[in-house]
């Protein structure tokens, strides 16, 4: 039984652990969150808005996925 005890005083340390590390990425991330809602989404006039005038480079991809890039950036041509 007390090596029982042991076991689970150990389990539970290491949980603990284990929780205030999750806790402080938790918090690191809401922090980082925060910022860009503050710097990008509040002021923006209408939030949500889409950008969908940037261009994208796109790599180069051999054999059959080069052919469905193309097929995807004629699609988004706005000439199409």
């Amino acid at each position: 039984m007390a090596q029982r005890d042991v076991l689970v005083a150990a389990a539970d340390k290491e949980c603990e652990g284990i929780r205030a590390q999750v806790a402080k990425e938790n918090l690191a991330r809401e922090l980082v969150k925060e910022r860009l809602v503050k710097e990008f989404w509040e002021p923006m006039a209408q939030p949500g808005a889409q950008i969908a005038s940037l261009k994208y480079e796109y790599r180069s991809i051999p054999g059959v996925y080069n052919c469905q890039i193309l097929d995807i950036s004629i699609f988004r041509s706005p000439s199409y």
